[in-house]
């Protein structure tokens, strides 16, 4: 039988909860900014889960490793808004979402909200979904960018309108990720002298981040933004604030209620754009180092999707 009063009260210990976690007793700033990060994360993904389980009025005490996964199968699948902006989850997200979970469940047993006996559901193993390749290619397609949107988005940032503070730092971050299919945490190891301008081309070679891997990786636009990337290369002094640029494009996605709109989106929009030129997937999966060459065919089955919705709209034609 469901407790209504544990049920009805998932905010206010979800509030004690992140209250308790908070207390950082020490003085070191490395450690209390990574901290955080982590409170951060957790306050995140805690509070998705306890909105699952107060909508469906589910009592935390009545879950099994069953229903965990299955509560669990249904978030990822189904993700989360944030803002007017939806988000999905990755395996590794919802990992550390378990682990959130954990915490707060045997923080209600150490208040005695819950029966310190009760076993936590959340401390074993459980299977997360596999990774579903054919419904990564539809929600990348989603989160491609026309060049069309790119012009309107960078316009507004230079307008009178937008009330960025530094509007041309944002501008040059947007620019090399979509130019060069760099992760945003990319950005913060860049220095001018990585960049090499040869003729015409522009090679830039990519140092490791907290992902990946050291890579070279070239421009690929011809002319189409070939003044703004050199411009960039002299005048820039590349000390990017990623925590800034994703919170500013995530207000600019809100504003015009862009669902295809992050910082991500510039790097698939990279990777598309390439293979539409004629490049090969072998040498698209170096480009944007790859581990796996399963994860750069995605966008060769987002261009298949492209194929068949333009066949569809042909049959239509009289």
């Amino acid at each position: 039988m469901e407790n209504l009063d544990i049920i009805n009260n998932y905010y206010s210990y979800f509030d004690s909860f992140i209250n308790e976690i908070n207390i950082i007793p020490t003085d070191n700033k490395r450690i209390i900014e990574s901290k955080k990060k982590t409170i951060k994360a957790y306050k995140e993904r805690l509070f998705v889960f306890i909105n699952y389980l107060f909508d469906n009025k589910i009592d935390i005490c009545s879950i099994d490793n069953y229903d965990v996964e299955k509560i669990f199968k249904y978030i990822q699948v189904n993700g989360y808004n944030k803002g007017k902006i939806k988000k999905i989850y990755s395996n590794e997200s919802m990992k550390l979402m378990k682990v959130a979970v954990s915490k707060f469940f045997e923080y209600l047993k150490s208040e005695k909200i819950i029966d310190r006996s009760i076993k936590n559901p959340f401390n074993d193993r459980i299977k997360y979904l596999k990774k579903d390749y054919n419904q990564e290619s539809k929600h990348i397609k989603d989160k491609l960018l026309t060049h069309d949107e790119i012009n309107i988005i960078l316009e507004y940032i230079l307008s009178k309108n937008c009330r960025i503070r530094d509007k041309t730092k944002l501008c040059n971050a947007i620019l090399l990720m979509l130019c060069f299919g760099l992760r945003i945490s990319e950005l913060t190891s860049l220095e001018r002298s990585d960049f090499q301008i040869i003729d015409d081309k522009i090679r830039l070679n990519v140092k490791p981040s907290k992902r990946g891997k050291e890579r070279t990786t070239y421009y690929i636009y011809k002319n189409k933004y070939y003044n703004q990337i050199t411009n960039i290369i002299r005048f820039e002094n590349f000390k990017f604030n990623i925590k800034t640029i994703s919170k500013q494009i995530e207000r600019i996605a809100n504003k015009f209620n862009m669902q295809n709109f992050s910082s991500h989106s510039f790097r698939h929009t990279f990777a598309t754009t390439y293979l539409t030129i004629g490049g090969t997937i072998e040498t698209l999966s170096r480009l944007l180092g790859h581990d796996d060459i399963k994860t750069t065919q995605i966008y060769a089955k987002i261009l298949d999707l492209r194929i068949e919705n333009e066949i569809d709209m042909l049959k239509e034609v009289d």
